[in-house]
């Protein structure tokens, strides 16, 4: 499902200080990649976006960490060195290179078994970690995701070069969001309402599992 209002958010969003949305606004990037294989997009988001952002918020890091979870995603983000926040994984530009402009990617992992099986492992990623957030990359092209328990929601693709949504302050939006709200329930756990109770509780057996885009 896409993830309405994501970008109107991002531009909406006012951050304290002023040189930082300035610096969001005119980054300069390293243009000397040539991201044809895996590990060169790692370097390539490192060193333009997160050195970046880490400078910008020392709070906040991207980086290779590991998760608590199984699985291991190529980079991470860490709120104050203890809570994990967010994850990211960064692919090869032709393993979505049949997306069209203005295509969403839900639609196009529904006839795409490549496309599917990247956004799934994003969205297992997530859900072993029961993080709300997470960020699908091939450098040139980035997608903002958000899971809401058994449901996923994923943005249009941002270019590395759009002006009319900096690609900086997008992750940093992100970022501040999944600050304040990390978590989401795993989908294989149950939601329980307990009748007169504040709060709901959680039966943790486990649901049959299955293919997210199947649903959506």
């Amino acid at each position: 499902m896409l993830w309405e209002n994501f970008f109107d958010n991002v531009n909406a969003y006012s951050f304290d200080e002023l040189d930082r949305e300035r610096k969001f606004k005119e980054p300069m990037f390293v243009n000397d990649f040539i991201v044809t294989e895996e590990e060169v997009v790692r370097q390539a988001l490192n060193v333009n976006i997160f050195l970046v952002l880490n400078r910008l918020f020392p709070d906040y890091k991207f980086s290779m960490r590991k998760v608590y979870a199984s699985g291991k995603p190529d980079y991470s983000c860490y709120y104050q060195e203890k809570l994990l926040i967010l994850v990211i994984e960064t692919k090869r530009i032709h393993i979505l290179e049949g997306i069209k402009d203005g295509q969403k990617l839900s639609d196009f992992c529904k006839t795409n078994a490549k496309a599917r099986d990247v956004v799934q492992q994003l969205y297992n990623y997530m859900s072993e970690n029961e993080l709300q957030f997470g960020v699908l990359s091939t450098y040139d092209k980035h997608w903002f995701v958000k899971r809401d328990y058994q449901d996923i929601y994923i943005s249009e693709s941002l270019s590395l070069d759009s002006s009319s949504h900096p690609v900086l302050k997008a992750y940093a939006y992100i970022a501040l969001q999944a600050k304040e709200n990390p978590y989401s329930l795993h989908p294989n756990r149950i939601k329980v309402q307990v009748k007169d109770a504040k709060q709901s509780r959680y039966d943790l057996r486990s649901r049959r599992s299955s293919n997210t885009f199947e649903k959506n």
